[in-house]
């Protein structure tokens, strides 16, 4: 479309001689260089020459070319048109003063070139005869319709009302669900971690560069949503939670690729059109068409667009259509208004290219068009058809869909409308395959339901589309429909794995998702890049059943690794349906912490029951919870008490690791680097839930000091500040809880004393802490980080991945109360009052178990028992009755004071009853007694009171020996229990 000369002098009247090819220029670009007529300017440059890709589609329909081989004809001609053109062109801009020469993006999939330069040098461009039109560079903008969201919830077994208005279910049961078919989605983004959609991105299957494009060239290969809306529209396209079967797009086993969205105006044009470039080849190989899109969903509109119909992006969307990609747009939000319609899908130059599309009420059965949904006519003229826009109509009020975080909204407007119409293409380039996107756009636009004005209008378009007439119409024409490859399908399921152990194992979920019985499968794996290893499954799983897939993990070292599982030959045949036969996701290997205990315990009822465990790491503590996984922690050690139990109830002990990691600290030495760079400190990622516990700090100063955790955009999280320390070692139990796939930092406050030590020697990140949280480095490097900064001995507790112990605390008849007693609760150690008589008044006792809370047991029914360290000590009476049934009881004893040696409970026992020697002892000790005495344990403590060893002599009469090699020199306890009383002798440990 030409401008009026009179219009642009009215614009630049104080260019006016510089303007004799000024036609080639657009409005919106003589406004910005009259603006700033001084300043660079992004801008787009359209060839006068392109290649003729809208007779080569209308060509390739007529003599039926598939797309295998239309593809690298297109590119070729493309590539062809622009070899014999652009080069000259980029020469002259290179050489041309007020040219930006590192801006000059040249493109294929268009016959033109992006670049940067002043007014003057866009005069001069303007006069170069082989340029057609020269535009602003202008930014982008999302569809969005005022009408506010509404939060909605997932509804499990649900689908959405918009997908039975399309008449999608009646493609479904054909078999048809869009299965591998591709779609693109041109918007704000998509949340890769959704439930609804996790399993369906391109890059769970092929490389990512296939499936999520930066158009910024920061070469970030993880999709992400920079708004909520790229999620949402994703959704309706092709969304299901495979787990709750909450289906909420239209084409549920097709896959998504994205690129880096439309959000805040930070999308030009050109790279949009990089976008829509990257599509047609997306692996870089011209021969290939799987890796292209089936359809690609736009949610976006150009303000300002001059030109519309002999635009950058006319040639652009006909290359697109002619290598059989269908182009879907949203036809705006701006109102009921004549030509309202957004640009670039204003436009018309067939029947159906830029189809575009209405928004209509999916919920009422008339199907009313939405006020807001824009109109036509088409801006570029014509007569009939092609004057009218949109094309056809979807349902676009209050949609629900994904929101990026795992949640769900009802948006509405027509962004809500063109996915459904892309996603009824996935159904059909499903069943016919072989058909271009233009050939199925074809077949819903003859086929929609008329709706409002007779025949086609500038409201609905043709009406509501109904994927399944236009497949039957379809049908109707000769062409032969794909047979659904549904009989024989396994697919495997996972959530997110954490092994029990570096020897553990990880388990998979194999359904038979076919139609007839799953009798056999082989089954492959790699872990990180180890060779992949191989066995054959069998069984017999009828349609619709599932069973557990146990793969052993070997010799991996703690922390994140990744997985790769395909099952192939299934029923010794191919695996037609082979997308949901392959998973790759990530590992935690965790400590091993095996937790044992009693099955069942009898508990008499509406009594308290005594429940033990144990775990075989001394690194671990056990932890009681409710549940088998999740739920709530009721308590903690290895003894629980319940409440009163009314019914057998079933409890979960589990155990919580601790481990250590980082650098450690214990004396500085002289000289040491002390630093008081607050707001520095170490950023770390974390593989797993866990809890920071203590840290170890040391300054040169005196004061306190104030410790932060953030995240990395800065976010404060938690603060812990420390009383007033002195100059030295500190461990600071800073207990921050932190969350699995993050990452954090922690720092130095700005209210600190400051004076910290930091280090440069030996310092070699990444750290790890266990395996779940590894240290990186200085917060925000971006280069490895050589020094470390203050915090050291990071201590960090995680619950294990081993299975939890269910221990059921099970109501048995009868009645039992245990009462404990004892003759004194308070000693004086320094008087040498140490013996406790305890005794019992407790109602059906068959048995008992006194645990003194000093480690030590007795199952006599009223026990003495002597403490000879200071300490509270809990006393704990358990009971059992005749029918098996428990209750248990507890008292306090308080010692203070230190006990004198020698110590003896029995002055009267004979020093001849058992002998020690040698005293002092080098290495082996010998220990011999005879008759009447019959020692049931011996036990060795330190000074403190430490045990150090315990064990059960295997005879009554006799002798046992010990080796304390191993123990340094010093003072230690040796213990004999004989018929519940002790005796303890000293034992002098010397090396002379």
């Amino acid at each position: 479309m030409k401008r009026p000369l009179t219009i642009l002098i009215a614009i630049l009247c104080g260019y006016i001689g510089a303007f004799a090819q000024s036609h080639k220029i657009s409005e919106s670009l003589l406004t910005k260089m009259s603006e700033a007529p001084n300043q660079p300017i992004a801008v787009s440059i359209l060839l006068r020459n392109q290649a003729p890709v809208n007779y080569m589609m209308r060509d390739f329909e007529k003599r039926q070319i598939p797309q295998s081989q239309r593809v690298p004809q297109v590119i070729a001609a493309l590539k062809q048109q622009v070899n014999a053109t652009q080069p000259s062109l980029i020469a002259t801009l290179k050489q041309t003063v007020g040219v930006e020469v590192a801006s000059i993006q040249p493109l294929w999939i268009v016959n033109g070139v992006f670049a940067t330069m002043t007014p003057a040098a866009i005069q001069t461009l303007s006069q170069n005869p082989d340029v057609e039109w020269i535009d602003f560079d202008q930014v982008v903008l999302l569809e969005r319709d005022d009408t506010p969201p509404v939060p909605a919830t997932p509804q499990p077994g649900f689908r959405e009302p918009g997908l039975t208005a399309v008449n999608a279910p009646a493609m479904w049961a054909l078999g048809y669900t869009g299965y591998g078919r591709r779609a693109l989605s041109v918007d704000t983004g998509v949340d890769p971690t959704h439930p609804a959609l996790k399993d369906r991105w391109v890059g769970n299957f092929f490389p990512a560069s296939q499936g999520w494009l930066d158009v910024y060239g920061n070469e970030e290969t993880t999709p992400s949503d920079c708004d909520n809306h790229g999620t949402h529209t994703t959704g309706t396209m092709l969304g299901l939670d495979p787990v709750t079967q909450d289906t909420i797009g239209v084409a549920t086993q097709a896959l998504w690729m994205g690129m880096q969205g439309i959000c805040s105006g930070s999308n030009l044009q050109s790279r949009i059109s990089l976008g829509f470039q990257w599509a047609l080849d997306p692996d870089g190989d011209s021969t290939t068409v799987y890796d292209m899109p089936d359809v690609i969903n736009n949610s976006w509109y150009h303000p300002g667009l001059s030109n519309e119909c002999n635009s950058f992006y006319l040639t652009l969307f006909d290359a697109l259509e002619a290598a059989g990609i269908a182009v879907v747009f949203s036809a705006g939000n701006e109102g009921n208004g004549v030509g309202t319609i957004t640009a670039p899908k204003n436009i018309n130059t067939d029947t159906v290219s830029v189809f575009s599309v209405g928004n209509l009420n999916g919920y009422s059965q008339s199907f009313p068009i939405a006020n807001s949904s824009s109109r036509g006519p088409s801006a570029c003229g014509g007569v009939g058809s092609l004057l009218i826009k949109p094309e056809v109509s979807a349902p676009g009020v209050n949609v629900r869909s994904c929101h990026p975080g795992g949640i769900y909204v009802n948006f509405t407007g027509t962004s809500m409308a063109a996915p459904h119409v892309s996603g009824a293409i996935l159904l059909l380039k499903e069943a016919f395959p072989y058909l271009s996107g233009r050939q199925l756009k074809l077949a819903l636009y003859y086929t929609a339901v008329d709706i409002g004005a007779i025949g086609e209008d500038n409201d609905y378009g043709m009406g509501i589309i109904d994927v399944y007439a236009a497949y039957q119409y379809l049908v109707a024409r000769g062409n032969t429909p794909a047979t659904p490859q549904t009989t024989v399908d396994a697919t495997l399921e996972s959530e997110f794995q954490a092994v029990c152990g570096t020897n553990g194992a990880t388990t998979y979920l194999l359904t038979n998702s076919g139609s007839v019985n799953l009798d056999s499968a082989q089954i492959s794996f790699r872990l990180d890049d180890n060779t992949p290893v191989s066995f054959a499954w069998n069984g017999s799983l009828a349609p619709g059943q599932s069973t557990m897939v146990e793969l052993p993990i070997d010799s991996l070292s703690l922390g994140k690794h990744q997985i790769f599982i395909q099952v192939t030959d299934v029923n010794d045949q191919e695996d037609y349906l082979f997308l949901n036969s392959t998973l790759t996701q990530d590992l935690i290997v965790l400590e091993a912490a095996q937790v044992s205990a009693q099955d069942s315990v009898p508990v008499c009822g509406a009594s308290e029951g005594f429940l033990t465990a144990e775990v075989d790491n001394e690194l671990a503590e056990i932890s009681w919870y409710d549940a088998p996984t999740g739920g709530n922690l009721i308590g903690s050690g290895p003894y629980f008490w319940t409440q009163p139990l009314a019914t057998s109830t079933t409890f979960y002990a589990s155990a919580q690791i601790a481990s250590k990691g980082g650098i450690e600290i214990e004396e500085v030495p002289t000289g040491g680097l002390h630093s008081q760079s607050k707001l520095n400190g170490i950023e770390f990622e974390t593989f797993y839930d866990a809890t920071i516990q203590s840290v170890a700090i040391h300054t040169i100063l005196a004061g306190p000091q104030e410790i932060l955790l953030r995240d990395v955009d800065g976010t404060l999280l938690d603060i812990f500040v420390t009383d007033a320390l002195q100059p030295g070692r500190h461990v600071i139990p800073v207990n921050f809880s932190v969350e699995a796939d993050q990452t954090y930092q922690m720092i130095l406050g700005f209210n600190s004393t400051g004076g910290l030590y930091t280090t440069t020697t030996d310092v070699s990140f990444p750290y790890s802490v266990g395996g779940v949280v590894s240290l990186l480095g200085i917060p925000g490097s971006l280069v490895p980080s050589t020094t470390y900064f203050f915090f050291y001995d990071w201590e960090v507790s995680y619950e294990t991945a081993c299975p939890r112990q269910p221990v059921t605390a099970a109501l048995s008849p009868g009645v039992a109360i245990a009462q404990a007693f004892a003759n004194t609760q308070v000693l004086d150690l320094d008087q040498a009052q140490a013996n406790v008589q305890f005794f019992q008044q407790s109602l059906n006792a068959q048995s008992q178990i006194w645990n003194f809370g000093d480690g030590t047991q007795d199952t006599s029914s009223n026990p003495v028992h002597a403490y000879y360290q200071a300490g509270e000590y809990v006393v704990t009476l358990q009971i059992t009755n005749a029918e098996g049934c428990t209750d248990s009881d507890t008292l306090h004893v308080s010692a203070s004071g230190t006990y004198p040696f020698p110590i003896s409970v029995d002055p009267e026992l004979p020093e001849s009853a058992w002998q020690v020697y040698p005293n002092p002892v080098q290495d082996k000790l010998t220990i011999a007694w005879e008759s009447p005495l019959r020692p049931t344990a011996f036990r060795l403590f330190d000074v403190s009171g430490k045990r150090l060893m315990e064990w059960n002599p295997q005879q009554s009469i006799g002798t046992s020996q010990i080796s304390m090699q191993a123990l340094p020199e010093g003072v230690y306890l040796l213990q004999m229990e004989v018929n519940g009383q002790t005796y303890f002798r000293k034992i002098l440990r010397s090396t002379n």
